[in-house]
């Protein structure tokens, strides 16, 4: 199945959409965050006829499972240049997630390459071996690959005391990135607590993603570093970079989730 497939939307009727949860982009049994944005963006630039995602944000109510959903779009406001649109994802009637999404017809395309920014080549990095959770999951349909020194079993130091991941991320379809890729790309990646000791799923609260540039051909490098990590009340935060294989900043996001529950244990040597 194709990313386009796997995010694809039909449509029911004004502002009403239909969509198929895969199991091959989730994490722990539950549909990847980044995987659900793009849904929404499919379905807001469905409705207002527009060409490109330039902001999603989103907020997750509940945690999703593989099967049908339906999404509700609203538009909001429409311009000369861009429409904001609502998007509520609902799952057997019941309130998954709420996006709000800026789209545009042209993205900016003046952003400067800088090759020096992207991690080693691909070939020196390290593939996950543990999956996340039993069964098919995200790292059936996305090839994770971590540099020495920055994945998930790379525990911090008082040499590099911020958790910090980095990976190459490509579709095994072998299909080439664009938006909607670099939206999954920023979530992509194993949670920086990882490196603390805090392993297992954790959920993505809200999430902002924005839209710099269409990325070139190739894999995207990914940087995700973590914010503050609040163990004492189990939040965490995090800021992820995507360029491409230029060295082009792509995108950039933020999020909030909800760290592992219990004491920190050591790190798998993969997960998503």
């Amino acid at each position: 199945m194709t990313f386009a497939e796997a995010t694809a939307v039909s449509a029911t009727g004004p502002g009403r959409y239909t969509a198929e949860l895969t199991p091959y982009w989730s994490a722990f049994g539950n549909p990847n965050g980044g995987y659900l944005a793009a849904i929404t963006a499919r379905a807001a630039l469905a409705e207002t006829g527009r060409e490109h995602p330039q902001s999603v944000s989103t907020t997750f109510f509940k945690a999703s499972r593989p099967g049908p959903a339906e999404l509700e779009v609203t538009v909001n406001g429409t311009g000369r240049t861009l429409s904001n649109a609502r998007v509520l994802l609902r799952q057997n009637g019941v309130m998954i997630l709420e996006s709000t999404v800026v789209c545009t017809d042209t993205p900016t395309d003046d952003v400067p390459a800088d090759p020096s920014a992207l991690p080693v080549d691909e070939s020196r990095c390290a593939a996950p071996g543990i999956r996340p959770g039993t069964g098919p999951s995200i790292l059936d349909s996305v090839s994770v690959r971590y540099p020495p020194g920055f994945g998930p079993r790379d525990v911090v130091s008082p040499e590099r005391p911020d958790a910090v991941v980095t990976a190459w991320v490509r579709l095994l379809t072998g299909e080439d990135p664009d938006p909607f890729v670099a939206i999954v790309a920023a979530d992509a990646l194993v949670p920086t607590p990882f490196q603390l000791g805090y392993v297992g799923w954790s959920p993505t609260v809200s999430m902002t993603w924005h839209l710099r540039t269409r990325p070139a051909p190739g894999p995207l490098a990914v940087t995700v570093s973590a914010g503050q990590v609040t163990p004492a009340d189990g939040w965490f935060d995090e800021r992820a970079v995507v360029r491409d294989s230029a060295g082009r900043t792509v995108a950039h996001a933020w999020q909030i989730a909800r760290l592992t529950k219990g004491m920190p244990e050591a790190a798998p040597e993969g997960s998503a």
